[in-house]
Order: structure tokens, then sequence, then C-alpha cells
């Protein structure tokens, strides 16, 4: 049976979703094959923060997830490189 996952807020790099108080959140850069940069990061603590305070989240261990067949494996530094 198919999980109705809700969006709790809108990012760019990453998808934050919730369904019956467990939250999920998905890094969604598939065109960098999910490589974090600064703003990735950002986006993550704010989600993470958001349900740590959020009380109808079940307190859970963070699971990562990847929008595509990558997972990332390197970062986007200054200047553009990866």
């Amino acid at each position: 049976m198919p999980v109705a996952w809700t969006k709790v807020l809108d990012f760019q790099d990453i998808k934050y979703e919730h369904f019956e108080g467990i939250a999920k959140v998905t890094i969604n850069r598939p065109e960098v094959r999910n490589a974090f940069r600064p703003e990735t990061v950002s986006e993550m603590q704010a989600a993470f923060a958001h349900a740590r305070d959020d009380s109808s989240m079940t307190p859970s261990v963070p699971a990562a997830t990847s929008a595509s067949a990558a997972m990332a494996a390197t970062s986007i530094l200054p200047g553009g490189r990866a």
C-alpha cells in the first residue's frame, strides 16, 4: 500500500514531507547526482529543526533517501567544483 506523503515546507534542494508522525527528507538534486552544497545543508538543518520542534512528529533516527539512483558522494565546493 503506497504511503500518501504530505509536503510540509518548500525547499529547492530537498523534499520535506510527513505521514502519520514520520518526517521524510529527500535530497532532490539528480542533475548533480545529489551532491551537497551549502544550500542543501541549510535546507536539511531547517527541515530537521522543524521536525524536532513539531509535536506531531514521532522521535526518530534520520535515514538518508535520494530522489535518484545516485546518493551524494561529493559536495559542490565554492566556485562550482564537485
